[in-house]
């Protein structure tokens, strides 16, 4: 290569060339064009690199080439190579050149192409972009710390978190058994204030825990059938005596028309209504609370509800309302001096309701009393999708319970707890203990405490899950680390559900009803699983693959008609999804097609087929692998899930 100089013959090309190169000089930006043999660049390119016009480098045919970084010099000769034989149409290319002084400087180069034969002449327009590769790296060193930070913050929560837990069972549990022997008056007021300091230690933890969880992305809205007067019922019971010692008039309405039958986050709305009707509480001295419940809208696959909490309490200045929904946020300080809290729970609530895709809001002034609300949309059950239930299935069902924990102090609350509403209660100190005593015993559920010595509660249920006599026995995560594990995450390991720290009564009760009607097979005496003959019958089918409630409900919004098409699609791509995991041996394509299975199967309540998938992903994901047995149990899943869903929608 050579440089063309103005100091060449004046020919009238030249002269041309020399006008075009002049405008091109008093460009801010640098360039260089290769046109045939020869080669020229310009000053600002040169001056751009440290060098200028009477360097004795710029005569050295290899000097340009020579500035390249290793790393980019081929890929940037091919590039421009490629260019003038027009075989590649893009314009733009980043590499780095080395400045004189030594390091190298990030370009940008954008190249124009004029059509001459038998190579096009090549012309790059050159900027210099190496202060913006800087900043570049110096916001992913930022962001990186920035998330080694939040990381580091979300470990410390999640320890802060389960170090509270802890001992806030013992004590919480402790004075709810306390409460039910026999006490004097002196005595009672004495446990009522033990559990009242408790549960507002635990309102702060939580609070807390759902701010970290909603930063972090990890706070999961759940989706289930419920009964909206039963919510607002357990609600009002919950906050009534605090309205009554201060003689409040607190009542709660709903119009009549609307549905009570709902499916969403029952957890997440009482934890809103809760939050507001306290408040309301806390800051009305006379009067009235009052919480209403209005159909706001009906759309095709949905309703929406709107909230209102009012009251006659001290009100909201005007100024403050605009900053009302953000964390740490009170009216004043004296707020929280004369009615304490920590300024989360209103944050809580807005972001929660954000996340259930809702609005919510607020009208008060000083003294002038407020008024909360809040509009959720709800997908509605209808009555006759429902499942019939028996009169004993509405009870607690009497049961043979094994509790996996080594805690001593969480063995005697639970146990105390089980025992208060008739269930048998054996103990096993960890999972080896827990293995040993389900292979001896007939258990109809057992809690599973995950951290245990010698086995946790993980691995054990995963040796659960492997054998044949034992893989339907319902087993309950029973933890206090909400923070870093969800509940998805305990089900994708194999657990039927979760029961956190510290064990509330009610929580207790609810997981006996779910999953006291789902029976271990029972053991022969050469400790293999029998079926007994009942489950055989035709008037008993086995439909345990499929989610029965999810896929009614999918029947009454989208017709026969729609599911059947849906389901013929499904077995279709969901038949050549399996065979893509069957046959791929990349452990990363094996996660994203396993994911994709999954979303399709859990959205048709193919639920034994969706969390096998997930079962997948999980061992893709933490260990690497491809877990050969799980793909070959996905099939079978496939198969039997297939006809139960056929029979199921048949006998509908």
């Amino acid at each position: 290569m050579v440089f063309w100089r103005s100091e060449e013959e004046k020919t009238p090309d030249n002269i041309k060339q020399e006008w075009i190169l002049n405008g091109f000089r008093s460009c801010l930006d640098g360039f260089y064009v290769i046109q045939e043999d020869q080669f020229y660049v310009s000053e600002r390119l040169i001056s751009m690199l440290g060098y200028d016009m009477t360097d004795p480098n710029l005569s050295s045919q290899g000097w340009w080439e020579s500035l390249f970084h290793a790393d980019d010099r081929d890929r940037v000769l091919s590039y421009i190579q490629e260019r003038r034989e027009g075989k590649s149409n893009k314009r733009q290319i980043e590499y780095r050149l080395k400045h004189k002084q030594g390091h190298y400087l990030s370009l940008l180069v954008t190249s124009h192409i004029a059509d001459c034969k038998p190579l096009n002449n090549f012309l790059g327009t050159v900027v210099n972009i190496n202060s913006y590769r800087v900043l570049q790296d110096q916001l992913e060193r930022t962001i990186e710390e920035a998330e080694k930070t939040s990381q580091t913050k979300s470990k410390f929560i999640a320890s802060l978190n389960h170090e509270l837990r802890t001992p806030l069972n013992g004590v919480m549990g402790m004075a709810n058994l306390l409460m039910d022997t026999q006490l004097d008056e002196r005595q009672l007021q004495y446990v009522e204030t033990i559990l009242t300091s408790t549960n507002m230690l635990l309102t702060l933890v939580n609070d807390i825990l759902d701010v970290s969880k909603i930063a972090s992305g990890k706070l999961e809205i759940e989706k289930v059938e419920f009964n909206l007067r039963t919510i607002l019922s357990n609600t009002q019971h919950i906050l009534k005596s605090l309205a009554v010692s201060k003689g409040l008039d607190f009542s709660c309405e709903v119009d009549p028309d609307v549905p009570v039958d709902l499916i969403g986050d029952q957890v997440r709305l009482q934890q809103i209504l809760v939050n507001l009707i306290s408040n309301a509480i806390k800051f009305t001295d006379q009067g009235y609370v009052r919480v209403s419940v209005r159909l706001s809208s009906i759309e095709s696959d949905h309703v929406m509800l709107h909230f209102r909490v009012s009251d006659t309490g001290i009100g909201i200045p005007a100024e403050v309302i605009p900053k009302l929904f953000q964390d740490f946020t009170q009216a004043s300080v004296s707020t929280v001096r004369t009615h304490g809290g920590t300024g989360l729970g209103l944050s809580i609530c807005k972001k929660l309701v954000a996340l259930m895709g809702g609005d919510i809001g607020v009208q008060s002034g000083a003294e002038k009393g407020s008024t909360f609300w809040f509009t959720l949309p709800f997908p509605t059950v209808e009555t006759n999708a429902r499942l019939v239930q028996s009169d004993h299935d509405l009870g607690i069902p009497q049961l043979n319970i094994l509790i996996a924990e080594d805690n001593i102090i969480n063995q005697q609350v639970i146990q105390g707890i089980l025992q208060n509403l008739g269930q048998t209660v054996t103990i096993a100190r960890n999972g080896i203990e827990a293995l040993s005593q389900i292979e001896q015993n007939n258990f109809d559920l057992v809690f599973m405490d995950i951290n245990m010595p010698e086995m946790d509660g993980i691995e054990a249920t995963k040796k659960i899950r492997a054998s044949e006599a034992t893989k339907e026995l319902p087993v309950v995560a029973f933890t206090a680390d909400t923070m870093t594990m969800s509940k998805r995450d305990f089900l994708d390991m194999g657990f039927t559900d979760v029961a956190s720290k510290p064990v509330v009564k009610q929580d207790i009760i609810d997981i006996l009803t779910r999953c006291g009607g789902v029976k271990p097979l029972s053991h022969d005496d050469h400790g293999q699983a029998s079926i007994p003959a009942a489950d055989k019958t035709t008037s008993d089918l086995d439909f345990s693959a499929i989610d029965q409630g999810y896929i009614k409900s999918l029947l009454n919004q989208l017709g026969s008609e729609s599911i059947q098409n849906l389901l013929q699609v499904y077995k279709t791509d969901a038949d050549e999804l399996i065979g893509m995991i069957e046959h791929e041996q990349d452990v990363q394509k094996t996660h994203n097609l396993a994911h994709t299975l999954a979303g399709m199967s859990e959205n048709l309540g193919i639920k034994d087929v969706g969390k096998t998938a997930r079962s997948i992903m999980l061992k893709t994901k933490q260990e690497n692998i491809r877990p050969v047995d799980l793909i070959s149990e996905l099939r079978v899943n496939f198969t039997h899930s297939l006809e139960n869903i056929d029979s199921f929608v048949a006998k509908l």
